[in-house]
């Protein structure tokens, strides 16, 4: 979009927000305005709503390009759903000009989106990191009682550690609900970009002996605290907090 257009639709949004105005002489004309310039540049409710939604990357590469591990994929579900925003997976695509496995962006309003890509940055590394010290525990223990790990039991625990975090952060996340043409405009994007293909997360492997791991994730994630971005005197709310 360029920027002649972009200033268009932003006076029509102005004209179109005086519209409600208890002024009734004040609305006709705004509306009337608002109508005038969207016939003389080919515009309707549709693209105005259309032009609401936007996208932003997380910044964090997935392993996998084709099957992103389901801890990551109910991780960026999660936080979209906090937000409002949809979360997609984009397979081979770059994260600071380096060539990544995959990727996640999610669509919805610009502010919104960003937002949600910020706090699903931060969440992802951290769930990384600790279920990274979670299987390097298991080793540690199961070397002191004199038994060794196998790579299929480290895999097991830490995703059973991982299933616990989001099963506590989960408790507190509450759906942010757009407008229904705000919604609409946002699967239309998603199809669009991604003609209607998905990519299947590959499957958790967690058996009957990983339930302390579950434990373990419970208590972790109960650290921390996803917040609605509010405005308050220009200054929004922080998105994300964590006792660590």
């Amino acid at each position: 979009m360029n920027n002649e257009l972009e200033r268009i639709i932003d006076k029509v949004k102005k004209c179109m927000a005086l519209s409600t105005s208890d002024n009734p002489n004040e609305a006709a004309a705004a509306l009337r305005q608002a109508q005038a310039l969207m016939r003389k540049y080919g515009l309707d409710e549709a693209g105005l709503v259309a032009s609401e939604v936007g996208s932003a990357d997380v910044d964090y590469a997935s392993d996998n390009g084709t099957r992103p591990p389901a801890w990551e994929s109910m991780l960026v579900t999660l936080v979209g759903k906090a937000f409002g925003c949809q979360g997609m997976f984009v397979p081979g695509a770059k994260v600071n000009g380096r060539r990544a496995g995959g990727v996640y962006r999610y669509l919805g309003i610009a502010a919104q989106a960003t937002m949600a890509a910020h706090t699903a940055t931060v969440l992802l590394r951290l769930l990384r990191t600790s279920r990274l010290s979670h299987a390097k525990q298991l080793r540690n223990e199961a070397k002191a009682e004199g038994w060794k790990a196998t790579k299929a039991e480290e895999r097991s625990a830490a995703d059973a550690f991982c299933l616990g975090w989001l099963m506590a952060v989960q408790k507190q996340v509450v759906a942010f609900a757009n407008p229904p043409a705000i919604e609409q405009a946002i699967q239309r994007q998603l199809i669009e970009k991604t003609k209607g293909r998905t990519a299947k997360a590959a499957p958790g492997r967690i058996n009957q002996f990983d339930q302390s791991s579950v434990a373990d994730g419970c208590k972790a994630g109960g650290d921390v605290r996803l917040h609605r971005p509010v405005e308050a005197a220009g200054n929004p709310q922080r998105a994300l907090s964590y006792r660590g």
